[in-house]
């Protein structure tokens, strides 16, 4: 987000200047320069928002593989019969992993448009897998 702060503000300022150059257009002009511009300002906007969630979400999924890798440390530890309750779960966060991947695999294919409806879908099932997350590691501390 911060790498397009600068970009976002160069774009503002641009439609500053852009709207003082409008006073010397009529008024069917200035609509439509109006318009334009309010049009791109919004796909930025948006697109920042797409960004940034991204991100957000590539973050908490290389969390949860640092977590994976922490409780296959554990089990590696545990008597048999424990390791096989570990890897268990273990497969059961892989699998819930992979699924919140692809998830976020559809958001950034999805349009600028679209990527809304897309984000809540990714909610319920980020939610589902975050808790998931912590009842494993609350289990096996």
């Amino acid at each position: 987000m911060s790498i397009m702060l600068p970009c976002m503000l160069t774009y503002i300022f641009r439609i500053k200047i852009q709207y003082s150059e409008a006073k010397y257009l009529n008024q069917a002009e200035t609509s439509v320069v109006k318009a334009v511009l309010t049009t791109s300002l919004k796909r930025t906007i948006i697109m920042s928002k797409k960004q940034a969630y991204e991100k957000k979400l590539q973050a908490q999924l290389d969390e949860w593989s640092a977590q994976i890798d922490r409780l296959k440390a554990k089990a590696d530890g545990k008597a048999a019969d424990e390791q096989l309750e570990y890897y268990q779960r273990i497969e059961e966060l892989e699998s819930m992993k992979q699924s919140a991947n692809k998830k976020l695999n559809e958001l950034k294919k999805a349009s600028d448009d679209a990527w809304e409806d897309v984000k809540v879908g990714i909610d319920s099932a980020w939610d589902s897998l975050s808790a998931a997350f912590k009842s494993a590691s609350s289990r096996f501390k």
